[in-house]
């Protein structure tokens, strides 16, 4: 029985087996006709069975150790064949590996560090079948620990077609004359950056760039060493790269600047990329990087058309370089570097062809020096006077350069100055002072950047002008004056990106020379939190990003300057407050032109009517991430609105008006379909699934029709059963839910009427406990507070404060009327405690007393006159006797006291006297007054102790009348 399990468990695994490798797409993934992807799949070997038509088979990732020829050779279609990050061995491969794949075009074998490809280890013929092959990329495979074994020139240099290839780059090794036999090879990369993990990659790439390292790459274009830990490159390295377009040598954090500028010389001139990226980013504690003339002249020959020098700790610039670049420039990136703001910002103007500049990702100084204003006259006319040419035109202000600050103890003649009344973008440019242009000095500004002088700006001066305006001045350091002129942009510049900058200053005024073509400009990111303005000199811009600058605080004529913008983003600010109270639509007036606006996240709860009012061409309107409830803006007149992103708010509904603007927009496209309607994106709000809204709720099913020309879409609603959020699946659900709201909504007139009736009844009962249980309070600030307010003239307090001796009374004396059963009970004779003792006592020792029995006679309003006796006492005196409680005006004290005592500052200044022993209701009353002091009056007293009662008796009161004096 045992053996037949075991033979049936055995046939079962081989026939699974067997199903398992019948086809590979039990495997793999085959979710296209002629594409197998096996990747990830933990394969040792490659599956069997694979198709005759696949096209691209996708082996990487796996365990593999080698290729099988038998499974491959039929793949007579296979165009890509991938084995990046095997396990392949150099001896499971034969010259015979690759044999019958005639039309591939692009093999990888990277990252398979046991395949060693050399000139000693690579088998002969390994290559020789691949004639169609286009791209080979093998780096990771070979260690530079194989120095002394060249790469295998000879079996590459049988592919024929190959135009791409991706090596490992070995030390100081050259490219062997089996190269020249490739004559369609375009790029090499010595893929140092593409090693994983990255810590590796001199494992595999570490070389110099020598003197004829590239001899035998004669049709070569594009060249890339990145990240192969370069330290060297010799000066004729490119000498023979006649058709050498693109260069990339970045991330070879020993090279520097200076160290590669020695080999640009013996550049070709068909160079047309260079990039140079993060090569001096190693020595960080060593001097400030500053790019030299001696750089740029290495290039000056080359008709280079894009420059990269990203990430390189540049710091400044010197004068001449921009002059000696080539002119040919067009693309310049510079970010992620540490400029110092220098004078030779002014000199970018000589770049004549720059039509593209990145200086993202800078961490500028906050030295504005070079930028400020001269308001004096005599340093107005030392300016005046610093020309060296008498026929300068400078209305215009193109040769800044050549203008010069007077030495000292020169004098200006009248002949030589210009004339008072030079304009520019009708801006008094007398106003500015001109730089000294030999004052700048490297060596100088590299380390006292921050001691350039100030003579003729000051505190006082900054604050004396700063008071027209609404940006803050924050002081001299972050200080950039208005008036300000700040650059001469290259002519031909038409993108600048100056993002995720530390600019952290406001946008006061400021003055560019009119002659650019600047149509995009990128600020985001760049803390400039208050825009002030006005700008001059950016007529031509199309495109500007101010988001992310944390603004609060935008004026009203700050976009005079952008009468032909296209495209406005301003999201991820705060200028809701700005925007709410601008109903007359300044801010955006001059922006007639905008087809483009995002104002999301700003923190906006409410746009204006008329905030788009001048936008008639407006196609999109982004607006989302706010906290929007109501959006009541006029849309009409956009009849090219297309988009209209209003999600992430707080919308309940949309008014009739707005709904009625939004269909005239949409009935006034031609030929509505799915691409060309308008669309309202209100997903994620609060829209209402209320009886009120149900108009709203079916206008959105009616236009949820993209070929209507409306498309509503909404993704959730509020649904008015248990304020529970509804998320809609889809239009048929939202449907079904307006049916039932409308099902729920017919009957809840009644219903409503009802609800109202007992929501009355509710109250009203709710009312009455609430008097009834605060009775005593409300009678107490009746007639006490409200009642007394015009008679207490001397009597006044603040915040439950008593100020001033402003009691009447030194104790209050609450007592029940005795009659002569108790006075027998107490052998009291026919002397009543309170009339014939307590109060001739109280007389005695010069105590003011309010006595109850004796006060209060007729038929007063009790709570009116106890309530102000108590609020006029300094101490409050009950004489407790048997059933004390049941008497209406000892009652009436207890609570008009209870009142009181909540705003007086000593809660303690009441006293006690029991004349019987008290139990029952009558001892919990008590309890419940709290006295500071309860004293027995002896039931038979003698002269003695009836002498101590009544001292320690006027003591007590005594106390605690000083102790409310202390506490007013």
């Amino acid at each position: 029985m045992e053996v037949y399990l075991l033979s049936t468990l055995l046939t079962a695994f081989v026939f699974a087996e067997l199903e398992v490798i019948k086809d590979a797409c039990t495997i793999c993934n085959c979710s296209m006709p002629t594409v197998v992807n096996c990747s990830y799949r933990g394969l040792k070997h490659i599956p069997k069975h694979i198709s005759k038509e696949t096209t691209v088979l996708n082996l990487s990732s796996n365990s593999i150790k080698s290729i099988d020829n038998g499974k491959i050779k039929k793949l007579n279609n296979l165009i890509i064949l991938d084995l990046y990050n095997n396990s392949l061995r150099l001896q499971n491969i034969s010259d015979y590996t690759f044999n019958g794949l005639s039309k591939l075009k692009v093999l990888n074998i990277s990252l398979n560090e046991q395949f060693p490809l050399t000139n000693e280890t690579t088998p002969l013929m390994l290559f020789d079948n691949l004639q169609s092959l286009e791209v080979l990329k093998m780096y990771g495979t070979t260690g530079t620990y194989k120095d002394k074994e060249g790469y295998p020139d000879e079996q590459l240099g049988k592919l024929g077609s190959l135009k791409e290839l991706w090596i490992d780059g070995r030390p100081n090794l050259k490219f062997g004359p089996g190269f020249r036999n490739i004559s369609t090879l375009k790029v090499l990369r010595l893929a140092g950056d593409y090693i994983e993990p990255p810590w590796r990659s001199p494992e595999y790439c570490m070389t110099n760039i020598n003197s004829g390292m590239f001899d035998n790459l004669i049709s070569l274009t594009h060249l890339y060493v990145r990240k192969c830990n370069v330290e060297k490159v010799e000066e004729d390295a490119f000498k023979e790269l006649q058709n050498l377009q693109y260069l990339d040598i970045s991330v070879n954090r020993q090279l520097t600047l200076a160290g590669v500028s020695i080999a640009l010389s013996s550049l070709q001139n068909k160079i047309d990329t260079l990039v140079l990226n993060e090569i001096e980013i190693a020595k960080p504690q060593k001097n400030i990087v500053i790019l030299t003339t001696r750089m740029a002249q290495s290039l000056s020959h080359v008709p280079l058309r894009e420059l990269h020098l990203d990430n390189n700790r540049i710091e400044l610039i010197e004068l001449n370089v921009f002059q000696t670049l080539p002119k040919t420039l067009q693309v310049v990136s510079l970010k992620e570097n540490k400029f110092y703001q220098g004078y030779y910002i002014f000199m970018s103007r000589y770049m004549e062809n720059l039509t593209h500049l990145d200086l993202s990702y800078q961490f500028f100084t906050k030295e504005w020096t070079i930028l400020h204003r001269a308001d004096k006259t005599d340093t107005i006319e030392a300016n005046r006077c610093s020309l060296k040419n008498e026929e300068m035109e400078f209305t215009n202000m193109q040769h800044i350069s050549e203008i010069n600050v007077p030495r000292n103890g020169s004098n200006c003649s009248s002949k030589n100055a210009p004339s008072t009344q030079r304009l520019e973008n009708n801006v008094d440019i007398n106003r500015f002072e001109i730089i000294e242009e030999e004052s700048y000095n490297v060596d100088i500004l590299q380390h006292k950047i921050k001691n350039v002088a100030r003579s003729n700006l000051n505190l006082d001066e900054i604050l004396d002008y700063a008071v027209s305006f609404t940006c803050p001045y924050i002081g001299k350091d972050n200080y950039i004056p208005p008036g300000t002129i700040i650059s001469y942009l290259p002519p031909k510049l038409e993108d600048l990106d100056l993002s995720v900058s530390n600019l952290a200053s406001p946008i006061f005024e400021m003055v560019l020379n009119k002659n650019n073509s600047l149509k995009k400009l990128n600020v985001s990111q760049s803390l400039l939190y208050c825009w002030q303005g006005p700008v001059a000199g950016l007529e031509k811009l199309q495109i500007l990003d101010l988001s992310e600058n944390y603004c609060y605080n935008v004026s009203r004529n700050f976009f005079k300057f952008a009468v032909n913008l296209v495209e406005l983003y301003l999201n991820d600010n705060m200028l809701g407050s700005s925007f709410a109270y601008n109903d007359s639509c300044e801010i955006l007036k001059p922006l007639t032109s905008l087809t483009l606006i995002n104002i999301a996240y700003n923190r906006i709860h409410q746009i204006p009517k008329n905030f788009l009012l001048y936008q008639r061409h407006l196609v999109k309107l982004f607006a989302y991430g706010n906290v929007i409830e109501e959006f009541e803006i006029k849309l009409g007149h956009m009849t090219k609105l297309r988009y209209l992103d209003m999600h992430l708010n707080y919308i309940s509904s949309l008014s009739e008006t707005t709904r009625c603007e939004l269909e005239s927009i949409a009935a006034s496209i031609e030929n509505p379909s799915k691409n060309n309607s308008l669309k309202v994106n209100l997903n994620r709000n609060r829209i209402h699934c209320y009886c009120y809204n149900i108009d709203f709720l079916n206008w959105i099913l009616e236009h949820s029709d993209k070929n209507n020309g409306l498309d509503i879409e909404i993704s959730e609603c509020i649904h008015q059963k248990n304020l529970s959020r509804v998320y809609i699946e889809s239009l048929y659900h939202l449907e079904n839910i307006v049916n039932e709201l409308k099902k729920e909504c017919q009957s809840y007139v009644g219903v409503m009427v009802g609800l109202a009736i007992a929501l009355v009844l509710i109250i009203n009962v709710i009312l009455g406990i609430i008097v009834h249980k605060h009775r005593w309070k409300i009678q107490y600030w009746y007639y006490v507070v409200f009642c007394n307010y015009n008679f207490r003239i001397n009597f006044r307090r603040t915040n439950y404060e008593e100020i001033g001796d402003t009691y009447k009374y030194d104790v209050f004396v609450a007592s029940a009327p005795e009659d002569d059963a108790d006075r027998m009970r107490r052998n009291h004779n026919d002397k009543d405690f309170v009339m014939d003792k307590l109060r001739p006592v109280l007389k005695a020792s010069n105590l003011v007393a309010f006595v109850q029995v004796y006060h209060i006679q007729g038929n007063g309003n009790l709570i009116q006159i106890i309530g102000r006796a108590i609020h006029s006492s300094r101490v409050v005196l009950f004489v407790f006797s048997k059933d004390w409680c049941n008497d209406v005006g000892m009652r009436t004290a207890v609570h008009m006291w209870q009142c009181d005592v909540l705003n007086r500052h000593c809660k303690t200044s009441i006293l006690g006297i029991e004349l019987d022993e008290m139990t029952g209701k009558d001892a919990e009353m008590i309890q419940d007054l709290h006295c500071s002091k309860i004293m027995d009056y002896p039931n038979k007293p003698e002269n003695r102790d009836e002498e101590i009662f009544w001292k320690e008796c006027t003591s007590q009161i005594r106390r605690l009348c000083n102790k409310s004096n202390g506490a007013v």
